[in-house]
């Protein structure tokens, strides 16, 4: 008796194992946005670049979205860590943004840096109404380009690095 319970829990373990593995029959990839019917298919092209001077990072690129769109301009840490990062109205010009490099969060661990300058629906705050007619509210009429165009549950966003600098 003892037997048969045991091959019965040792079969239930491995069928929950299996499930569990096969993620309950294969869980849905995440696509992109779809465009809607009649919408215009428009790209975002731009360009980001991260220089060190001294004590000062900065992060600098342009980017053909509408003036008074919001972007986010940052600087990550070799392991995808956040270490500055300001949220600008763009102006239509070029972006730059200067960031202090001090030992709290730039410390021993930091060996190099990238910047980023990145434009999203809605993660920084609500864009204006005239961003939203051009790129649809999840930025669906941004056509995917496969390097700078990137999704999640909120919406398609683009996203310009620059080159890995090393800080040390």
């Amino acid at each position: 008796m003892l037997k048969k319970c045991f091959k019965i829990t040792a079969v239930a373990a491995v069928l929950v194992l299996v499930m569990a593995l096969a993620g309950c029959g294969g869980g849905a990839a995440l696509k992109p946005p779809a465009m809607k019917e009649g919408a215009v298919p428009v790209t975002v092209t731009g360009s980001c670049e991260l220089t060190i001077d001294g004590d000062t990072i900065t992060v600098s690129g342009e980017m053909d979205v509408p003036p008074q769109s919001l972007l986010r301009v940052s600087v990550e840490s070799q392991s995808g860590i956040t270490l500055d990062s300001d949220v600008i109205i763009f102006e239509g010009k070029k972006i730059s943004r200067e960031f202090k490099i001090t030992e709290d969060k730039y410390g021993e661990g930091v060996v190099s840096i990238i910047g980023h300058i990145t434009f999203s629906p809605r993660q920084y705050g609500k864009q204006p109404e005239e961003v939203y007619e051009k790129y649809g509210t999840k930025f669906e009429n941004i056509r995917p380009d496969g390097i700078n165009v990137l999704w999640n549950t909120n919406g398609n966003f683009v996203m310009f690095a620059s080159e890995m600098v090393d800080l040390k």
